[in-house]
């Protein structure tokens, strides 16, 4: 976790821009950066983006990095595979390690 708040600059779900403190989803921490390409496509392919975009929840996530996602086997190894997916129980698999 505190590798992941490091690599977005944040602490405990806030990020500071220009001196003022921004409160950011989950989603929202992670889309956009290149370090989480793989973990965006997963969230987004199993259908957690509304709720990990919920700004109401709260969450504790371990959001592993692209090169974690590499070293899983195929489809689940990087964000073009796992954007392929079309088998239900791959889509269920991997949104119950999300949801871990």
């Amino acid at each position: 976790a505190t590798n992941l708040a490091k690599q977005l600059g944040l602490s405990n779900g806030e990020a500071t821009v220009a001196g003022r403190t921004v409160q950011q989803t989950v989603y929202q921490l992670v889309a956009g950066k290149p370090h989480f390409t793989t973990l965006a496509a997963a969230i987004a392919k199993t259908g957690l983006t509304e709720t990990l975009s919920d700004a109401t929840a709260e969450f504790t996530v371990f959001a592993p990095v692209n090169s974690a996602f590499a070293k899983l086997p195929f489809p689940f190894n990087n964000a073009a595979a796992i954007n392929s997916i079309t088998n239900p129980a791959q889509l269920e698999y991997l949104k119950n390690v999300i949801l871990y």
